[in-house]
């Protein structure tokens, strides 16, 4: 097996050692807190290190995955790209458009593996979608909604409710319809008394014609994941958590009055469930970039389209809200 470590642990990262304490070699595990590298090392019988540059030349590790905050995503994937390693980051890929453009061209120059983890383009219920719209099972899509909120999680103060959860929609967004926004907006807000900038936000994205719109939060005191679809002869609804992935076909029929004038007749709905084999979105994740370090090969999220995504949020215009 690989032998692995990773750098970060005190919060994505713990699930990160755990999962790859099951499917690798993992050497070691870094993090600048002594007592959370210490404890995760001691839970998953490999070694510790607040120092992952002295880790890296120390270890003889091939595949590292990173979980740090995101401003220091460039450094710490450019010394391990630097050092001959294999590297997964955390979504998302960096702090800017500007850093994500420099790592890019370090990983094409290194020749190493990257990848960044947009854990739900690994979610079983994402990419049973993903064949619905490709094999045009309910036409064109006109819009798309999601919300995903929940509590506020203990974890990179830096981080906003865009850049740590529309981001995921936004890729998933670009996923499904293989294209960019042509225009993006939001308007967001902080209702909990912290430094955090927001807390709460709704994105608009438009894609040509076809309409996309995100919730986002830390407020919902329960922790609510899904995705409807409407499409030109249907709707389909995802829950990104339960794993299911639900689809309707409308009914319709065309007469006319008594007028001449044409009337659309609408029928109960065709309703089924599209069989999903449920699995951990980030075991198929950390499997797939272990398997793309063996074999050589390109990750089916790449670092451009890690890009993307983090231009469209850098793009998005402020809608200033209204106190009349």
């Amino acid at each position: 097996m690989l032998k692995t470590a990773v750098i970060g642990v005190g919060g994505m990262g713990a699930n990160h050692a755990r999962v790859l304490s099951e499917i690798s070699n993992l050497q070691a595990v870094c993090d600048l807190q002594k007592k959370t590298a210490t404890e995760v090392a001691k839970k998953y019988k490999c070694k510790a290190y607040t120092n992952f540059e002295e880790m890296l030349k120390k270890e003889q590790i091939e595949a590292v995955t990173v979980a740090v905050p995101t401003k220091n995503h460039l450094e710490v994937a450019t010394k391990i790209l630097q050092a001959g390693v294999h590297v997964l980051v955390e979504k998302p890929i960096t702090e800017t458009v500007k850093d994500a453009k420099t790592l890019l061209e370090l990983a094409r120059k290194s020749k190493q593996i990257f990848m960044v983890g947009h854990i739900e383009r690994f979610n079983p219920a994402v990419q049973a979608l993903k064949k619905v719209v490709d094999n045009q099972e309910l036409g064109r899509i006109l819009s798309l909604s999601v919300r995903r909120v929940g509590v506020y999680p203990a974890r990179d103060e830096q981080a906003t409710v865009i850049t740590d959860l529309a981001i995921h929609d936004v890729d998933v967004f670009n996923f499904l319809l293989e294209k960019q926004p042509t225009n993006a907006m939001c308007a967001s807000g902080s209702s909990l008394n912290t430094e955090l900038s927001n807390d709460y936000a709704t994105l608009l994205l438009l894609y040509g014609t076809t309409h996309a719109s995100i919730e986002v939060n830390w407020l919902t005191p329960v922790k609510i994941r899904k995705l409807w679809i409407t499409a030109e002869q249907g709707y389909a609804e995802l829950d990104y958590i339960d794993q299911t992935l639900t689809l309707l076909r409308r009914n319709f029929s065309r007469d006319y009055d008594e007028y001449g004038k044409i009337i659309t007749k609408f029928g109960e709905p065709t309703q089924w469930k599209v069989p999903v084999k449920k699995q951990e979105p980030l075991v198929v994740e950390l499997k797939h970039f272990l398997d793309c370090v063996k074999k050589n090969k390109k990750p089916i999220i790449t670092g451009e389209e890690a890009l993307q995504a983090l231009q469209a949020l850098e793009s998005l215009k402020t809608i200033e809200p209204n106190e009349k």
